[in-house]
């Protein structure tokens, strides 16, 4: 310390605590010796204190206890930390839109009457034209598949029973409507490296970074997709105008219909905000934000690679000297069709939503009004409804036999993929960087830890096959294979596997996008409800399933009580808590690392929520303020994704973002896309990690990876087993 500096007074050690942290039993007190100690040593030193004008401020924060007498909720004082604003100075070029009608009818059927299953429907409304499903721009299945509510009874594992409360809604449409519209957004891919030279590097502006933004539509009725806009503004400010915009000149005529008598039961109207029903989405944005957009997302010191084009890996010469790359990588993306954009998202003016706990469907037409359009939108619901009734030729006579073609029941695991005759001589899934070589990532970590630079670090990599991949008939396998309460699929210009085969991308020049996600996540990023409460269930903590009850009972307990998962959630639980007190006018975490079950593995889960100040923040500004999802980066959160940029050798793309949807009302609810392959007509691309602490242990970090993927690697050995494609 310079003699001369004003903090020449200074003690030159110091301790760092974490008072606040949801853990710390006596953070409110900590916090009061601290301000009396401090007070103290200003009045000590009044003196030079304000010959240097000097001024100590304190922030006071109230805890409140719960039952437990930890403290469970804290409300802030102090205004957020301030984040872009609507407003007319942001370059936004936005149209007045005409009055607009959302229509929702809830289907009333018969006694006798039996509707077909969601994976059946899809395969209708997620086809062109409702016809064929290959001729589809955009579909998307926001897909609840853990949900099994005809089960009544009480289940003795806790983890299992809580679960079905996790799923209850699925959405499903495509982009067949006439007020459908595709928005992509890039950010420019030529600022990848993290030189200090950078214009995107610490200190700039945000609204500086150079992106590119295009929305398309269908012109004049016609089928063929058009770019009708191109604006100057970013994807988080584009879509809160716009929702902005739709809620406010938006009404909503809600009709509950019998399907036998085909009439209306009742019917009402009323304004967007006044909706009472028990699901959120209202019609509205359905697509993904990528990894690459934390660079608009007030972070200004971490790396600025951006996604661009999708890379499909491809090997290098396993001899070549590894010291020029870690990565069996190359370095430049392909310039190919399969071009993924860092962000997406499709306007779903028709949509249906499944109810799995009442067993009821709506459908949902938003339209704009004049002309035929109430007509149009009662004709697409009572083509749907149509659709959804199986037909009395459907139905079996009893006693008469039922004959089902013989197929190969496809594998639950990776062992069966051996035995059903998958190749054993290398992974259907190939990782893109040797295991040794990521083990030597994970240490690198470790010592960034020890130096104090970081606590956590998600470190990932990415695998990938060549495999073609038909992404519909994919994703009926991953959603049986491995259901997840937060699984989707969502495509944009698909290729299907019979088109695909011989083509060769290298050479194509299509400039448009051509990809399919499908998720099997079982993380929640962000939900926000109409009445702005927000809620995020960040996971950390991952633990096989058992071979039978009793080691699967003692597996859940392991995890439960493993000191290093515990203390991976919980730094992840005060990141999210930070995060959302930029918005939250209070924040709580309700629940505590508790053990949650899936299909493959026992995850540690936690729940924060908060009370957003609608007053002064959006949907779309609350989500801003916390992507891309503190699980997925480590703590402390800037830090720690600068450091990921420096030691992951490949941007992570569409992995580790969140997909969901936006609704015209307000609300939200977005995953974390882990346990997620992207598909392209050139292969498909898994994102697999995991929570680098320091009492990691490299080996068992890599076998965690594994575990993460396998699911996936099944999933890719039934469809080869199935469908063939290699």
């Amino acid at each position: 310390v310079n003699a001369n500096d004003a903090f020449a007074f200074a003690p030159c050690w110091g301790v760092q605590f974490h008072p606040e942290s949801i853990s710390t039993e006596y953070g409110e007190k900590l916090i009061a010796n601290f301000k009396r100690i401090t007070e103290n040593y200003y009045h000590s030193t009044n003196k030079r204190m304000e010959e240097n004008k000097i001024k100590v401020h304190f922030q006071k924060t109230e805890m409140a206890k719960s039952g437990k007498g930890k403290e469970n909720r804290v409300h802030i004082n102090k205004p957020p930390l301030p984040l872009p604003t609507l407003g007319d100075n942001q370059g936004v070029k936005i149209s007045e839109q005409d009055d607009a009608v959302l229509y929702v009818r809830e289907l009333v059927f018969g006694k006798n009457q039996r509707t077909d299953k969601p994976e059946g429907v899809f395969k209708f409304i997620g086809s062109g034209n409702d016809q064929s499903v290959n001729r589809s721009r955009c579909a998307f299945w926001l897909d609840s598949a853990t949900c099994n509510w005809s089960d009544d009874k009480p289940s003795e594992n806790e983890g299992q029973e809580k679960q079905k409360t996790r799923g209850r809604f699925s959405y499903m449409g495509n982009g067949d409507g006439p007020n459908a519209k595709l928005v992509e957004f890039s950010l420019d891919q030529n600022y990848r490296s993290l030189s200090t030279e950078d214009p995107y590097d610490a200190g700039s502006d945000n609204h500086s970074i150079r992106h590119h933004l295009k929305v398309s539509a269908k012109v004049k009725g016609g089928e063929e997709w058009e770019v009708v806009e191109e604006p100057e503004h970013d994807i988080f400010s584009y879509l809160d105008l716009q929702l902005c915009l739709l809620k406010k000149k938006s009404k909503l005529k809600y009709t509950r219909w019998c399907c036998h008598r085909n009439a209306a039961i009742s019917e009402s109207e009323k304004r967007i905000s006044d909706w009472e029903g028990d699901f959120d989405f209202l019609c509205g944005y359905v697509g993904f934000l990528g990894y690459g957009l934390r660079r608009l997302c007030d972070v200004k010191s971490c790396g600025v690679k951006s996604a661009g084009k999708l890379v499909h890996p491809t090997r290098v010469n396993p001899k070549a000297d590894e010291s020029k790359s870690s990565c069996h990588i190359k370095g430049q993306c392909n310039n190919n069709d399969a071009y993924v954009p860092d962000s997406a998202f499709l306007f779903a003016d028709r949509v249906i939503v499944w109810d799995h706990l009442e067993k009821k469907i709506y459908l949902l037409v938003w339209t704009k009004t004049g002309g035929n359009a109430a007509q149009a939108a009662r004709s697409w619901m009572s083509n749907v409804q149509k659709t959804l009734i199986i037909p009395d030729t459907k139905v079996v006579v009893k006693g008469s036999p039922k004959v089902e073609p013989q197929e190969v029941e496809p594998p639950r695991n990776s062992e069966q993929c051996i035995v059903l005759g998958v190749p054993n001589d290398k992974e259907v899934l190939i990782s893109s960087i040797p295991d040794d070589v990521y083990v030597k990532q994970i240490e690198s970590c470790l010592a960034l830890i020890k130096m104090g630079e970081t606590y956590e670090v998600c470190l990932t990599k990415q695998l990938y096959s060549t495999v073609t991949v038909d992404p519909s008939k994919f994703y009926e396998l991953l959603r049986e294979i491995n259901p997840a309460p937060y699984g989707a699929f969502f495509e944009i210009n698909p290729v299907r596997s019979d088109e695909a085969i011989g083509i060769d991308c290298s050479h194509s020049n299509r400039g448009t996008s051509s990809f399919a996600i499908c998720s099997s996540s079982p993380e929640r990023f962000l939900r926000v409800n109409r009445n702005g409460t927000v809620e995020s269930k960040p996971i950390k903590g991952t633990i096989k399933r058992g071979r039978n009850v009793a080691e699967d009972l003692e597996l859940a307990e392991t995890l439960r009580s493993n000191v290093k998962d515990r203390a991976e959630n919980l730094m992840i639980v005060d990141l999210v808590r930070n995060d959302l007190g930029r918005v939250c006018e209070s924040v709580s975490v309700p629940k505590l690392m508790q053990v949650e079950t899936y299909e493959t593995v026992h995850q540690l889960v936690s729940t924060v929520t908060g009370c957003i100040d609608t007053e002064r923040y959006s949907t779309l500004q609350t989500i801003r303020a916390a992507f891309p999802g503190g699980s997925m980066t480590g703590a402390p959160k800037l830090r720690t994704m600068k450091i990921i940029d420096e030691i992951e050798p490949c941007e992570r793309g569409v992995y580790s973002g969140s997909l969901g949807f936006l609704s015209i009302n307000g609300a939200a609810d977005l995953n974390i896309v882990i346990r997620t392959a992207v598909i392209t007509p050139n292969g498909v691309t898994v994102g697999t990690g995991g929570a680098i602490v320091a009492l990691s242990d490299p080996t068992e970090e890599l076998n965690e990876t594994k575990l993460k993927a396998e699911a996936l690697n099944t999933s890719m050995c039934s469809y080869i087993i199935k469908h063939g494609g290699v």
